[in-house]
């Protein structure tokens, strides 16, 4: 069969905010008889499903060929080729909201048999996941935060803060579409549930280092197709917090402190006070477990000038961090 084929008038375009859509109108010549109309498809000139709508609108393809008789005797056919967004071929759709964060206390998951015996360590210990005491008694019990001297912290003031849910939405035609080569399936997005960045990352302008972005949420959902089978559309719900990040800052202080003893060795002791009792009064310790003794006011001070030494935090990643980049989440808002 041979086929004349060109586009004639009846083309849409519309535009929606989540989607897009369109339709061309190809006058179509045979010079032969057609019996079924479905062969005036054959025809090389006209779009193909899948073809987009041009070099631009990539994400806007042809969904549907359908064939009609103008004038069947003359050899006179058109076909109305309809064109909608695949969400496969589509980028990441992003949002980002603020929402408050409230003050919460925080422990570990381990039992406390896993509780790190050298108060040095402490703030550097992430509990691992699963882990059971030896008789269940303890199983997610949890053991408390300790300062440097391996006592319990004072509670700090509680005052809620602002940080921002970047909702990240994504649709593929395999779960292994999403990401680098590492992305195989649901579980190697999942494990990304509750975690925080290891290094510094941006997403959608946003630019934060270790420990700012938190995986906090993970969904995703079928989206099935005329055929029966399905896209997949993945959401990843991720907070942002800049200022305080998602690890555990707290403040190294107590009623203890170290101090050298006559053998060299490091020992704990109560913190006395100048005139050497013992102090009811927690101290500041710094980053030794010594309490910073220095830390007053000058006489008079309005409290703007120098106190006479710095507190000291000490931070506990409560939370697991992972490399974000497999994910290849998209970086800047533009």
């Amino acid at each position: 069969m041979a086929f004349t084929v060109c586009q004639t008038f009846g083309r849409k375009f519309a535009e929606e905010p989540d989607k897009m859509s369109g339709t061309r109108v190809y006058n179509v010549t045979s010079t032969t008889d057609i019996t079924d109309l479905n062969d005036v498809l054959d025809a090389a000139a006209l779009p193909d499903i899948g073809d987009a709508w041009d070099s631009v609108l990539t994400a806007l393809v042809a969904v549907q060929r359908t064939p009609m008789e103008v004038q069947k005797e003359l050899g006179y056919y058109q076909v109305v080729v309809d064109y909608e967004t695949d969400e496969t071929l589509a980028d990441w759709k992003v949002d980002v909201r603020t929402v408050r964060k409230t003050f919460a206390p925080q422990r570990t998951l381990a039992p406390f048999s896993n509780a790190p015996t050298d108060p040095f360590s402490a703030g550097r210990y992430l509990s691992p996941a699963g882990n059971t005491g030896a008789a269940g008694a303890d199983d997610l019990v949890g053991y408390p935060l300790l300062n440097r001297a391996s006592d319990p912290f004072e509670q700090p003031p509680k005052i809620d803060f602002y940080q921002q849910r970047i909702i990240l939405s994504k649709t593929v035609s395999q779960l292994s579409d999403l990401g680098d080569s590492t992305i195989t399936g649901m579980e190697s997005i999942v494990n990304y549930l509750g975690c925080m960045n290891s290094d510094t990352v941006q997403i959608a302008g946003l630019t934060g280092l270790a420990w700012t972005f938190l995986v906090d949420d993970i969904s995703f959902e079928r989206i099935y197709r005329a055929d029966g089978t399905y896209n997949t559309k993945i959401t990843l719900q991720i907070l942002f917090d800049n200022t305080n990040t998602h690890a555990s800052a707290v403040l190294n202080a107590g009623y203890r402190e170290t101090y050298t003893q006559q053998d060299g060795n490091t020992g704990i002791r109560n913190i006395p006070d100048k005139t050497g009792k013992v102090t009811r009064k927690p101290a500041l310790l710094d980053t030794e477990g010594k309490a910073i003794r220095d830390f007053d006011f000058p006489k008079g001070s309005t409290g703007i000038s120098d106190p006479g030494g710095p507190p000291y935090y000490i931070c506990f990643p409560l939370r697991q961090e992972i490399e974000f980049a497999p994910l290849e989440l998209p970086e800047t808002w533009v």
